[in-house]
């Protein structure tokens, strides 16, 4: 019995060492405390590196890692065959002839291996094999293979392979295991797969969990055998159903891709669970993704967790990756970014390239590192070179923007394309951005539109934002304010601001759609919502005015102050004129001019002009006419005629400035090519009169023209006179009618009266003395004094009217008081009349 148990104790270990964790065979060998011991501190570190992978001979020329259990298993050779009793080695002469039993054997056996407490010798234990195995003994002929293997005698594979095919041939499973690397690599043997495949069949019929598990990988591969999955699982699950770990895990993996069996989470998650629980670092992270997905188990963050700490803490890198990033967003565990880190690190210097990415995120944030955007960019770039396009993303915007790198916008651009052309819609907007800034690559608005199109289309409202730019303006693209409204329309349903901004400002001039003030105030109110302060005074400009929604100077007020707050220089303005004007608040020059002068030193022209003219009049400021000129100045220098035109006049009349009528010539000048008919009738009046420039009838005659075509009733007058004096064009008594006709019809009354006296005498009309009279008593009625003589001629003489003194005295008087002497002549003499 004794025997028996023994054989049992010596084969469960060797095979302990070869397909189980070696903590097994350390702890049931039944060797003495002592010699336990000492083997233990002989072969610690040697044992530690004995796994399942030494149990699997690689066939048809892949090396095997078997022969790292070799010397572990001559360990066992004398434990079978040492013919000596132990008991008597007390004897000081050391002499050990006394015949001892079979477990006493073992043990001398491997003293003799190991040269404890007798001297090593390799060759007895050779002899001994030999001996049983010439007798057929199968597990002596299969330990001599072993020995002939290379362990103390000349390593000999041709022996080692005879050896091996007779304790094959008697169906010793180990024997036909060891022999398919022989044949595999063809060390002693001829290479030969077929043969290699048939004794890892023959072994693996025998329940070898090793050959199973390695006939599963061949048929998988087709190595040696026809490729076949359904055999591969079924070799698999046999040397699974054993615990064997390698076996357990690749067949979870079968379930995973449904190869020779259906796929079924489920089965996966059975399968590596078995696998990870023995240790295997890959089931366990397999197990984890499982856990963390929900597939095949419920989903569980935090069982994810442990399964990739333990597959981490073995060094492998996707587990430490997967683990950093559950610290990193706190799935399963407490949030920490410095565990994260810790992790993320690990896998990240094993180059795994997500995590190498999120590594550079925590050291750009400082989040569980101290911020160091230079070893942000050492991490991204890694990524980066290895095509993770989010870190291709982040490096670009480190170049753009030189945070832990000198900026470099072509830089910027290269990385940006990189993550532009894998898709990232964020990369395509900011290489259009370049493309359309022309930073760092030649300014390209078609590659811009190209790129930020594909990043539009994508949904990104800053890309539909810009893509709808270049059709409004006609960049890189045929101007298209329909495609324009397209684009703007589609960023701002996703709230983007300046999206909203330009549809209403779209909709309020018509372009690309309908002109529609309620829809414009609709987007404008959503950016002004937002913060935008162009909407915000848009929007206070549409209360203004009541266009789109109902006139209300109090919102007016409300949206320009928002607007004005912000600095925008036309709210400023306009809630300077709100104030100036006492719209929806009361009149205030004081906080009128305190935001007309924010808007005029932002440039407004129109709030220089009339910040001028505040210090001018000495409204909410103190009178200061140099300063009201100064702004005014200001004003008329960006072109603002209404500027020009006041400028004009004060050097003309030199009021507080000395007079200079060349000035008011250039100032006016200026003002009238911008089509001002006022400043066009006062620069021909310079010229009619030679004031700052030499007489010139013709130049007067020529703004004079402009001015009248405007309808400027004086100008009108003015050209009148030069066709009816011939000054400056040809006398025209035709022309200086319609002129005169003209201003007259708008009231003025020295045309009504010139026009009256060509209709008094027939010059360019026909003689018409009821025309003349009607023209001559509009004119009269306005105090023109001429016509009020004439007027008294005609009731005097009953000319086109019945004669009446009386009513030619009232016309005399009212011309004489007016200075007309020859009125004033012509009353008298009527008075005398009057009174005979």
């Amino acid at each position: 019995m004794k025997h028996k148990n023994t054989y049992f104790i010596i084969l469960s270990l060797i095979l302990s060492f070869l397909y189980v964790d070696v903590s097994v065979a350390t702890g049931s060998s039944g060797f003495s405390p002592d010699l336990r011991e000492n083997l233990e501190e002989r072969e610690k570190s040697s044992l530690k590196d004995v796994q399942r992978k030494n149990s699997t001979p690689v066939i048809l020329g892949r090396k095997s890692e078997v022969r790292g259990g070799y010397k572990k298993l001559l360990f066992f050779v004398g434990l079978l065959l040492n013919p000596l009793d132990v008991g008597a080695s007390s004897s000081s002469t050391g002499d050990y002839s006394t015949v001892m039993d079979e477990e006493d054997l073992f043990n001398l056996g491997l003293r003799y291996v190991y040269g404890l407490g007798v001297d090593q010798d390799y060759v007895e234990p050779e002899k001994r094999l030999e001996k049983e195995a010439d007798q057929g003994n199968a597990e002596a002929q299969f330990n001599l293979g072993i020995y002939y293997a290379g362990e103390g005698v000349e390593q000999d594979y041709a022996k080692s392979a005879k050896w091996y095919r007779k304790a094959a041939d008697q169906g010793h499973a180990d024997a036909q295991f060891l022999l398919v690397e022989l044949y595999g690599l063809g060390q002693g043997v001829d290479q030969d797969s077929i043969e290699a495949a048939k004794w890892l069949e023959k072994a693996a019929d025998q329940g070898h969990a090793g050959a199973q598990f390695v006939l599963g990988m061949a048929y998988h591969s087709g190595e040696g055998v026809e490729q076949d999955y359904a055999k591969s699982a079924k070799w698999y699950r046999k040397a699974a159903e054993q615990g064997h770990a390698e076996a357990q895990t690749n067949l979870g993996d079968l379930y995973h891709r449904g190869e020779g069996v259906a796929q079924d989470y489920k089965k996966v998650a059975k399968w590596l669970e078995k696998a990870a629980e023995q240790g295997v670092a890959e089931a366990q992270t397999k197990l984890g993704l499982l856990y963390y997905f929900g597939k095949g188990v419920e989903q569980d963050y935090k069982k994810a967790g442990k399964w990739f700490k333990k597959a981490a803490e073995q060094g492998v890198a996707e587990a430490q990756g997967k683990l950093g990033g559950l610290y990193f967003s706190g799935e399963g565990v407490d949030q920490d970014f410095t565990e994260a880190a810790k992790w993320l690190e690990k896998a990240a210097e094993q180059g795994v390239a997500v995590s190498q990415t999120t590594l550079g995120f925590l050291y750009y944030f400082g989040k569980g590192v101290e911020q160091d955007y230079k070893k942000a960019g050492k991490w991204y770039k890694k990524a980066a070179e290895q095509g993770v396009a989010e870190a291709q993303n982040n490096l670009g915007d480190l170049y753009h923007r030189g945070e832990g790198v000198e900026q470099n916008y072509k830089k910027a651009g290269k990385w940006y394309k990189k993550a532009a052309e894998q898709g990232v819609a964020d990369a395509q907007t900011k290489l259009g951005s370049l493309y359309d800034n022309g930073e760092g690559i030649k300014q390209d608005y078609k590659k811009a539109g190209k790129w930020y199109k594909k990043a539009a289309e994508q949904g990104v409202a800053k890309a539909q934002l810009m893509l709808g730019g270049l059709y409004y303006f006609g960049n890189g693209v045929e101007q298209d304010s329909t495609k324009a409204l397209k684009w703007f329309e589609k960023a701002a349903e996703q709230g983007h601001a300046h999206a909203q901004f330009m549809l209403g400002d779209l909709y309020y001039f018509g372009k690309g759609v309908e002109k529609d003030y309620k829809k414009a105030a609709k987007w404008f109110k959503k950016a002004a919502e937002q913060g935008v302060a162009g909407a915000q005074n848009n929007l206070g400009d549409l209360y203004y005015k009541g266009k789109g929604v109902e006139k209300d100077y109090k919102k007016a007020g409300k949206w320009f102050k928002k607007a004005a707050d912000q600095g925008h220089a036309d709210a400023q303005f306009n809630l300077g004129e709100l104030y100036l004007r006492g719209r929806g608040t009361g009149k205030n020059y004081i906080k009128a001019g305190k935001w007309l002068k924010k808007a005029a030193k932002q440039g407004v022209e129109k709030a220089q002009y009339n910040l001028g003219t505040l210090y001018y009049e000495g409204e909410g400021v103190g009178q200061d006419s140099t300063e009201a000129i100064k702004w005014w100045t200001k004003a008329a220098d960006q072109g603002y005629a209404e500027a020009q035109i006041r400028l004009g006049n004060i050097y003309y009349v030199g009021k507080g400035i000395e007079q200079d009528y060349k000035k008011s010539v250039r100032l006016w000048t200026k003002a009238a090519e911008q089509g001002h008919a006022k400043a066009q009738y006062n620069l021909a009046g310079l010229y009619y009169e030679g004031k700052g420039v030499g007489q010139d009838f013709m130049e007067a005659g020529k703004w004079f023209k402009k001015a009248a075509d405007h309808g400027v009733a004086e100008a009108q007058s003015k050209l009148g006179v030069l066709y009816h004096n011939g000054e400056g064009v040809d006398k025209d008594y035709k022309k200086a009618g319609k002129w005169f006709k003209k201003a007259a019809e708008q009231g003025n009354a020295a045309a009504q009266f010139v026009l009256g006296t060509l209709y008094d005498k027939g010059q360019g009309v026909d003689q018409d003395s009821m025309e003349a009279l009607k023209w001559f008593e509009k004119a009269a009625e306005q105090g023109q004094a001429d016509a009020q003589k004439l007027l008294g001629d005609y009731y005097s003489s009953g000319k086109g009217v019945d004669q009446d003194y009386v009513e030619a005295a009232k016309w005399y008087k009212k011309a004489a008081d007016q200075g007309n002497k020859i009125a004033e002549v012509l009353l008298k003499s009527l008075m005398r009349k009057i009174e005979i």
